[in-house]
């Protein structure tokens, strides 16, 4: 059975003549070169992969020109208690800053792009002014914030910034505000290195071993201003059929057409109105991303995710790629709806979704059947629970006519529109899954990538009568597809999942979908305490499911200990009949999975150790406990494994990393193998093996 294949050891072949001026110079070209080795795919049993040398990318550079104290300007910032330090730039129309780190971005003064979205100061000095989390890491290509243009209206001469300096704007159409964002990120470095994924070197600024003073002025803490050719940085790039369609979908927010003043009158509210009925954006809509691997899907929609977020209050977006998700670790399905724009690479904005569903696999191949199904029961959920907001919701997050004014001031809010990104296997059962998709999405916009070879294949058919289509082409290869390859990113997707820190307690039934935005990388896993829980207890686990194989009863505990499960939970009457035995294990061989009708997953858990003395299960996730404590749950065990940089000591020096892990050498660690003399060579997970004495 054909089926999508995420792994691509030569993706960077697709590199073309015209990239060689950014890959550098190769080990092969230099023999003098020092040359880094990484283990590369850890537990997958593959073979070393050589590191590739340094490129540079002469597009990686803020067109702007910082000059101190006439168009930037430093002082701490106002948070005098964290001690930050910020700079204000003051832009021209269509000048760029490229920022690579983290930092947290505040429009002061006038409009910028970035990724897609529109960030705004403020229409009112009422209104508090709203700042922006940017995650930019060289894992991926830096996204450059360009300045717009000042909407038609009185001019502004003047602004006063944070610290009280007036600033002469009139020649400017921007003034930004970058600051440090301390959100704790940078560990997923320490763990990568652990795991000798040689990518993860110098991902952030601030990781960097090079001295303070002799790095760029124009940084913070945990960001710098990139104004010279930086090796290992390549610049987002966008073709021009991407930038025509955004413009299409939202020519732009009313937001940016309002006087720069800042006043707002009704007139200007009855023309918001107009253009809404006009354009039909309370209609409904639904925009469907489709096309083959490595066109640049991904990246797109989130672009267009934060462009209809101009224009609407919220987003919902079904993410039906199970190898690559943009809110979830790999092997699942899920709804997420999205409020504010998405300014970073997946691993930066994992979430716990409004609804997700686990296959346990990082393609449908295996289970064509339960992946139509979980894609039909996310949107029915979409449309029970999502596409119309509750009447009584807050004023804050509504423009309903008639209502006052507000920070979401000109958005639509009595609908919310869905975007779906689909898989990238388009040929044999993949095609027929994506046909099935669409047929029942009923998507109102195709969203299209075309790739058309000398034969002529490759050319789109036309879409269905009353639906528009979008033709795309493909984004340009980037030289970061030769360092990162598909399991890598999943790699980096589990990092960032694990250590996430989501927060604890009640959330507000306006917020659907929970978006982490700090991360702790304190301790590594392995010394990570553990959540205990008795399978005795019926309020803690309902039942254990093992898919895409059968283990027998009394092999479970050895198949599940180190493994990776889904914590689902579904509605009593649906879970199959239990065992009178309470004091049994509850995994039936041939008990089918929850139904994605009627259960929803929370999210990942690592089965870090069991105690059967006990009846205890210890758990790793970062699910919240007060989401774990609402209801019973079901552990369902799939092909997803651990990744091995998550299994190491990342606080262990070298030489103890060289001997074993927490003290235990390596020879004697469960279910990982280590090859070459001393246990130095390349470490695989060794599946469902336990010796006597672990037992």
């Amino acid at each position: 059975m054909p089926q999508e294949d995420e792994d691509e050891d030569d993706e960077g072949q697709r590199i073309t003549r015209e990239d060689q001026d950014m890959r550098g110079t190769t080990e092969e070209e230099d023999p003098e070169m020092p040359t880094t080795l990484s283990k590369g795919r850890l537990g997958r049993g593959k073979r070393q992969r050589r590191e590739r040398s340094a490129f540079t990318d002469p597009s990686c550079l803020s067109t702007f020109v910082p000059n101190l104290r006439v168009n930037a300007f430093k002082f701490p910032s106002q948070e005098s208690t964290q001690a930050k330090e910020g700079f204000a730039f003051c832009l021209r129309t269509g000048e760029t800053l490229v920022i690579h780190g983290t930092a947290s971005i505040t429009p002061l003064f006038g409009s910028l792009s970035v990724l897609g979205s529109v960030l705004s100061t403020s229409p009112s000095s009422a209104i508090p002014r709203k700042s922006f989390k940017l995650f930019a890491p060289s894992s991926h290509p830096l996204p450059p914030l360009e300045a717009l243009q000042l909407p038609l209206g009185e001019p502004t001469t003047s602004l006063s910034l944070p610290d009280g300096t007036v600033v002469d704007v009139s020649s400017f159409s921007a003034v930004v505000l970058v600051e440090d964002y301390a959100s704790g990120i940078e560990g997923v470095e320490k763990v990568l290195r652990a795991g000798s994924l040689g990518g993860g070197n110098g991902m952030w600024p601030f990781t960097s071993a090079l001295p303070r003073e002799s790095v760029s002025f124009w940084r913070g803490t945990t960001w710098s201003l990139i104004t010279e050719l930086t090796p290992s940085l390549t610049v987002l790039r966008m073709p021009g059929s991407w930038s025509s369609t955004l413009a299409d979908i939202a020519p732009s927010t009313m937001r940016s057409q309002l006087p720069s003043n800042g006043n707002i009158d009704s007139g200007d509210e009855n023309e918001d109105e107009k253009h809404q009925e006009k354009s039909g954006d309370s209609d409904r809509k639904v925009f469907l991303v489709e096309g083959p691997r490595h066109v640049g899907k991904s990246t797109l929609v989130r672009q267009v995710m934060n462009r209809l977020l101009s224009r609407y209050d919220r987003v919902a977006y079904l993410d039906a790629d199970l190898g690559q998700p943009e809110f979830t670790p790999s092997g699942f399905v899920s709804l997420n709806v999205v409020s504010e724009p998405i300014l970073g690479p997946p691993f930066t904005h994992p979430s716990i979704p409004a609804a997700s569903h686990f296959l346990g696999n990082t393609s449908p191949a295996s289970d064509p059947t339960t992946y139509l199904s979980s894609i039909s029961a996310l949107l029915a959920t979409y449309h029970l629970e999502v596409e119309f907001p509750p009447i009584d919701e807050p004023v804050h997050r509504s423009h309903r006519r008639g209502a006052t004014h507000s920070t979401s001031l000109s958005k639509i809010a009595d609908r919310v529109p869905l975007l779906i990104n689909t898989q990238g296997w388009v040929k044999g059962l993949g095609a027929d899954l994506l046909l099935q998709i669409k047929e029942e999405a009923r998507p109102t916009h195709l969203l299209s990538f075309y790739s058309p070879d000398e034969d002529g294949e490759g050319a789109l058919p036309p879409p269905p009568q009353g639906v528009t289509q979008y033709r795309l082409e493909p984004a340009p290869s980037s030289p970061l597809d030769a360092k990162w390859s598909a399991a890598d990113l999943r790699t980096l997707a589990f990092v960032g999942y694990f250590h996430s820190s989501f927060a604890d307690g009640p959330r507000p039934s306006s917020e659907l979908s929970q978006i982490v935005s700090s991360w702790n990388f304190a301790l590594p896993l392995v010394s990570t305490p553990p959540l205990r829980t008795s399978w005795d207890d019926r309020t803690a686990i309902r039942q254990v499911h093992i898919i895409n194989g059968e283990v027998d009863k009394e092999q479970t505990l050895h198949a599940l200990n180190g493994s990776v499960v889904a914590l689902v939970r579904s509605r009593g009457d649906d879970e199959p009949e239990r065992c009178l035995n309470l004091s049994s294990f509850p995994y039936e061989p041939y008990a089918p999975p929850p139904n994605p009708s009627s259960s929803r997953s929370l999210g990942l858990a690592l089965i870090r150790a069991i105690d059967p003395s006990s009846h205890s299960l210890l758990l790793l996730t970062p699910v919240p406990p007060t989401v774990l404590d609402e209801e019973p749950v079901s552990l369902v065990m799939g092909s997803i494994e651990i990744p091995m940089c998550l299994t190491f000591d990342f606080k262990a020096n070298d030489f103890d990393r060289e001997k074993g892990l927490c003290g235990v050498e390596w020879k004697d660690v469960p279910y990982i193998a280590a090859g070459g003399e001393g246990g130095t060579g390349r470490r695989k997970v060794r599946r469902n093996l336990m010796r006597r004495s672990q037992a």
